[in-house]
């Protein structure tokens, strides 16, 4: 389900106007990784700009999907997209700065976690 939220943002020395516009969790069993016990669901997160500015994100398994255990499947790795008012969608690494514009939307897909044991 999509939770609409709005937060002021505080960024250096001024605040900024930030929209999160939808929270959500990834379809069941999509991003997890299967097992005895499945890994836990990775979440879509969308935040729209209400101004232009930089943006800067850090963020891990984007190219190595998080591992299962003693014989656990691997979750499915995390995507970030900066979906411009133009209606196109560029697809970005894990540590990446980006100008963005009034309207844009950075959508964080996190990973889904790896299973542990091996399924039945």
């Amino acid at each position: 389900k999509s939770l609409p939220l709005k937060r002021l943002i505080h960024f250096g020395d001024g605040a900024t106007d930030l929209v999160a516009s939808t929270f959500c969790k990834v379809k069941d069993n999509m991003s997890t990784g299967q097992g005895t016990h499945r890994g836990g669901d990775g979440a879509i997160r969308r935040l729209r700009f209400l101004e232009p500015m930089t943006v800067n994100v850090l963020s891990s398994r984007r190219k190595v999907a998080p591992f299962g255990v003693n014989g656990g499947e691997a979750g499915l790795v995390g995507i970030n997209r900066l979906l411009k008012t133009d209606g196109t969608i560029e697809e970005l690494p894990g540590s990446v700065r980006v100008e963005v514009g009034t309207d844009d939307c950075f959508e964080i897909e996190t990973p889904g976690g790896g299973g542990f044991g091996a399924k039945n």
